[in-house]
């Protein structure tokens, strides 16, 4: 016989273990087929997440995409219906001056909505005339070498007019009116042909 402890006496019984007792439990599976899955509810920071980063809708001037790379002789056609183009000599050097796309319409716009109320006749002119120059000296304004990083060309080619003198950029913008007036004034001599 043993003592299970000191203090009691003794036992005729057999001492029990500690021991645990293996016992199997079923679970049912959640995924059966009998029941569809059902995830779990995403929590209110996981809805709100959703609406912080707003989707990236694209904006006017992006539609329609341009043209595949062959464009057909009609198109070609269109595109340059009403163009002007000319070169304009300022001391010795030559600017060539033509009017503007939609699209190229379409970025001042946009543009100047960045502006909001701070937008003044100055930065008008810049922003026309960033389009509306095409070369100066017969080398390309895209192509001309300036120091400084970029968003992209369009920015470029505003810096390049910031950094023409007033008296040039006031004489370059005067002479693109005068392209949009002589535009004006044979379109509207083509209507009094067509309604002659």
């Amino acid at each position: 016989m043993k003592l299970s402890h000191p203090d009691m006496g003794q036992t005729k019984q057999p001492v029990v273990q500690n021991s645990p007792r293996s016992q199997t439990y079923v679970v049912d599976d959640q995924t059966t087929p009998t029941e569809p899955y059902n995830p779990p509810t995403p929590t209110i920071d996981d809805r709100l997440a959703q609406f912080e980063t707003p989707a990236e809708e694209p904006t006017v001037t992006e539609y329609p995409l341009p043209p595949k790379k062959s464009i057909s002789k009609t198109l070609e056609k269109l595109i340059f219906i009403g163009k002007t183009t000319e070169e304009v000599e300022i001391d010795g050097i030559k600017f060539e001056l033509s009017t503007l796309t939609n699209k190229e319409h379409g970025e001042i716009v946009k543009a100047m909505y960045r502006f909001s109320e701070a937008a003044d006749l100055f930065t008008v002119r810049v922003l026309t005339l960033a389009n509306a120059l095409k070369k100066i000296d017969g080398l390309s304004i895209e192509d001309i070498e300036i120091e400084g990083d970029f968003e992209d060309n369009f920015h470029k080619r505003m810096s390049i007019i910031d950094y023409l003198q007033l008296s040039v950029v006031e004489e370059l913008f005067d002479k693109y009116e005068g392209l949009i007036k002589e535009e004006d004034e044979a379109s509207e001599e083509d209507k009094e042909i067509k309604n002659s």
